[in-house]
């Protein structure tokens, strides 16, 4: 049997349609990413979702990823560190501006002393990547003509960022590998986006022209968040990685040179009678 005119119509048009789920869905770009990280050794979990205490619905994270990594002699202060990142993918289509401004140091150093165990008084915290180089951030942007920020691809990126990691930074989605009890856990929120091809930045610090140039290389977005917990007000300074695909494995070598500082920084810790690391029963 034959097909016919109107069976091969309506496959066409079925067909039609189920590449416009696919392209419109952004799941294209989603799936690059996961598929990328999983042939770099990392664990990934798609679909987590939490419930939002400020409005009581249920959120999506696009990805959690984590990596288990060692150092050390098994059963002689092995140090066992889960990295972890809360990630939003986002293809963006059309152009953004950011303006970038000084880094809120005071607040960047705290953030840092209290999930790592770098500390000024070693003279560690530079090593870190949110202080490494430039300490210039992006602080406000447009992406819309409009105005609308609901419907901005950046704006909602932001917002389930930020929002995914407060509810599920501390989710850890790797058992524990090792006997050691010392267990290190750093998350880090992160955006990566198809690339920078239509970002553009516009400086604030200084005195220089208020002219727009090409973003050319990974940066943060620098926020404070408010939320709801216990029903109570509260509020975290969070900065969030904008990360370019073709810029991603610059990105994760940083964190894995920052991780193992980290870990040894531990192990001096450990050795040294300092808590710098959490007890795991």
């Amino acid at each position: 049997m034959t097909e016919t005119d109107k069976q091969k119509e309506r496959r066409k048009s079925s067909d039609e349609v189920v590449n416009e789920l696919i392209e419109k869905s952004g799941n294209g770009f989603h799936t690059k990413v996961a598929r990328y990280l999983r042939e770099n050794d990392w664990t990934v979990r798609l679909g987590q979702y939490y419930v939002d205490a400020a409005t009581d619905k249920p959120r999506e994270i696009d990805l959690i990823a984590e990596r288990v990594l060692l150092q050390g002699r098994p059963y002689r202060n092995q140090v066992e560190l889960h990295l972890r990142l809360i990630i939003e993918c986002k293809y963006v289509p059309s152009d953004v501006v950011f303006w970038m401004d000084a880094m809120d140091v005071v607040s960047a150093t705290a953030l840092i002393e209290s999930t790592t165990p770098m500390k000024s008084s070693r003279s560690s915290l530079s090593r870190h990547h949110y202080l490494q180089g430039r300490t210039v951030v992006a602080k406000l942007f447009a992406g819309r003509p409009d105005g609308k920020e609901d419907s901005d691809p950046v704006f909602r990126a932001l917002n389930q960022c930020m929002g995914g990691y407060v509810n599920t930074g501390r989710l850890q989605i790797i058992d524990q590998k090792s006997s050691s009890k010392a267990v290190l856990d750093l998350s880090y929120p992160i955006i990566v986006f198809n690339c920078f091809e239509k970002f553009h930045q516009i400086n604030m610090v200084g005195s220089g022209p208020n002219t727009a140039e090409a973003v050319k290389d990974n940066f943060q977005f620098e926020a404070h968040y408010a939320y709801k917990r216990e029903n109570r007000a509260a509020s975290q300074y969070m900065l969030v990685d904008m990360v370019s695909y073709d810029l991603f494995d610059r990105f994760l070598a940083s964190l894995y040179k920052e991780a193992e500082e980290v870990m040894l920084l531990s192990e001096l810790d450990e050795h040294d009678g300092i808590a710098g690391y959490e007890e795991v029963d």
